[in-house]
């Protein structure tokens, strides 16, 4: 797998978890915020009904009594205490959401009538009667519709109760979810985080120590160059440089050596003794002793640094007479310097 590939791959796994955790709790908040909003409003409006119905009764109640005492004005007040009663209930009636209200409501509607059409009776008896009359027939009537209306409300408001507690559970199943979503999102940057560390970190800083190394000098290092991915094919590319590298060093070593042999070979045909070295004063081969071949190159270069053209030139040093000659390319500058060393100065002083 490639190094940008397992980069995208481990962290869009880490951002689908929070994107899903978080479109899973924004659904899930909004569908239980329009089902409260459903079920509150429609019970609450059921209440409200039974609430009317109540206030409407208890006018009836009132309305009534007057009749009963013989103002017969109050008997149209009774009718519009009777419409407001059937208008609560026809609302009740267009907003029923539990299967029981359907029954509920019936008895209520039946209830009233029967209470109702009861009273209408005892008020048209004679007064002398009537009021007995309406407290053990109608009354019971009165009451069993209040009951009926009681019971409606208590339906609703049982139903409003059981939903705000279903809605408080599925709010504290959904931030559990939620949550979960969070911590396995979390938990996985763990064991990402350790493969990234291993399969990338790990890997850059080995190789920066190895570029450090080859920079100091060290060019039997190498990169762990297995993986197929960035890493691994910028490792393989250096270390076939370093393996071709050596490998022309190896060679160059080769040609080097036997340039020394062949110098070596030529320095000791000369019938004097010789020192070669670079122009910079570096030496290269010599046909004397160490300390005698240092000497002659040390006055060699005193010799040359003061040549506005590089010639042959002679001078004594160590007890010996130099000629030092200057050995250049074909129409170019010096490669070499060769100090040819002669007897010593006494010796030729005597001869």
């Amino acid at each position: 797998m490639r190094l940008s590939t397992r980069i995208l791959v481990s962290y869009g796994y880490l951002a689908t978890l929070l994107l899903i955790g978080a479109a899973v709790a924004a659904l899930a908040f909004q569908r239980l915020g329009d089902n409260i909003s459903s079920v509150l409003g429609e019970n609450f409006r059921s209440v409200q009904a039974g609430i009317a119905m109540l206030e409407s009764l208890e006018q009836q109640g009132k309305r009534r009594a007057v009749l009963l005492l013989g103002q017969s004005s109050a008997r149209q007040r009774v009718a519009s205490a009777d419409a407001a009663f059937e208008v609560s209930l026809e609302a009740a009636r267009s907003n029923i959401t539990i299967d029981e209200e359907t029954e509920i409501i019936g008895r209520i509607e039946d209830r009233f009538a029967a209470y109702r059409d009861v009273s209408d009776r005892v008020i048209a008896e004679p007064a002398d009667e009537r009021l007995l009359d309406y407290e053990q027939r109608a009354l019971p009537r009165f009451e069993e519709v209040k009951e009926g209306v009681r019971e409606l409300i208590n339906i609703n408001h049982d139903a409003m109760v059981r939903a705000d507690t279903a809605a408080r559970r599925a709010a504290i199943s959904n931030a559990a979810l939620f949550a979960l979503l969070i911590a396995l999102a979390l938990l996985s940057m763990a064991p990402l985080s350790a493969s990234l560390r291993r399969h990338v970190f790990a890997r850059l800083d080995e190789l920066r120590e190895v570029s450090a190394a080859i920079a100091a000098g060290d060019l039997g290092r190498r990169l762990d160059d297995r993986n197929l991915d960035e890493l691994g094919l910028a490792a393989r590319q250096l270390n076939r440089v370093l393996d071709r590298y050596e490998m022309l060093e190896a060679e160059l070593s080769g040609h080097r050596s036997r340039e020394r042999r062949l110098v070596r070979s030529l320095l000791t045909e000369l019938p004097q003794s010789a020192v070669l070295f670079s122009p910079s004063g570096q030496p290269l081969e010599a046909t004397v002793e160490g300390a005698l071949a240092d000497r002659v190159r040390e006055a060699s270069r005193q010799q040359v640094e003061g040549m506005e053209e590089p010639g042959a030139v002679e001078f004594d040093t160590g007890g010996r007479h130099v000629r030092l000659i200057p050995l250049r390319s074909s129409a170019g500058p010096e490669v070499a310097w060769l100090a040819l060393l002669d007897s010593p100065a006494t010796d030729r002083g005597n001869s």
